[in-house]
């Protein structure tokens, strides 16, 4: 195996084995900056970049952002700009994550907005069934519409102590019902939030999973877990992982 060489992810050809991650820009996505930032890149040679994490609700709900026709617009710019980034020869993706609020924000609290968890604590509430579920139709159809603007591909995001890797922490999630308790059940938002992702986007669309495989805090996620719940993952649906902490930013992450 060799840096530069050509390689595949499920049936998505990559010139070379070089992966820009997604880090938090705050540039946004299609505005001048962010496409003169992740253009450079691609021009540069990167192989695969994967765009700053972003909120299922701005790919998926003008509603929540107050901006009627919001969506449409996104659509027509990121297909402009995917457009360009293959003329480079470069693939490119997007991280989809939940900022544990409803509506799911955009790395800030909104005013108005529930702050939701697994479990009740640090002034959040716990989420309901119903409302996991929602979320869980919110990163399906936010994967769709990422794959319908010209995306190669989407990665969840399930490390830093956001939502999803939360569900899966010992330290976070204190559920008792089918989201929590025993290990298996720890993992069952992540397994079903991946099938569902699945399912909106079809068997051959890259699907990569940023897990978050250790916490050095009680009760927090260990590394023979993170083993087992990849395997669960790759079950589900997950072509490749991104692997990272789980250790909540408010923790020192």
């Amino acid at each position: 195996m060799k840096l530069f060489e050509e390689t595949t992810i499920g049936k998505m050809k990559v010139k070379n084995r070089i992966v820009m991650p997604a880090m938090q820009l705050a540039l946004g996505l299609t505005n001048k900056r962010a496409r003169a930032y992740y253009m450079e890149r691609a021009k540069g040679g990167v192989g695969t970049i994967i765009m700053s994490g972003t909120s299922v609700d701005l790919l998926n709900e003008d509603e929540a952002w107050g901006r009627k026709g919001a969506v449409a617009k996104l659509k027509k710019e990121m297909k402009a700009f995917t457009t360009q980034v293959h003329r480079q020869k470069a693939k490119i993706g997007i991280q989809l994550w939940h900022g544990n609020q409803i509506p799911a924000g955009a790395g800030m609290p909104i005013p108005g907005a529930k702050p939701v968890a697994p479990s009740a604590g640090n002034g959040m509430k716990k989420l309901t069934i119903k409302e996991i579920q929602s979320i869980i139709d919110k990163f399906a159809l936010a994967s769709r519409n990422a794959k319908d603007y010209g995306l190669d591909f989407i990665q969840l995001h399930g490390a830093h102590g956001y939502l999803l890797g939360q569900f899966f922490s010992g330290a976070d999630n204190k559920r008792t019902d089918k989201y929590g308790g025993s290990l298996q059940k720890r993992m069952t938002m992540g397994i079903e939030v991946v099938e569902a992702v699945r399912d909106a986007v079809g068997k051959n669309y890259p699907i990569s999973y940023r897990l978050g495989a250790q916490e050095d805090i009680p009760g927090g996620v260990t590394l023979s877990q993170a083993k087992k719940f990849a395997v669960e993952l790759e079950k589900a649906g997950v072509d490749f992982f991104d692997i990272s902490l789980g250790k909540n930013l408010k923790r020192g992450a």
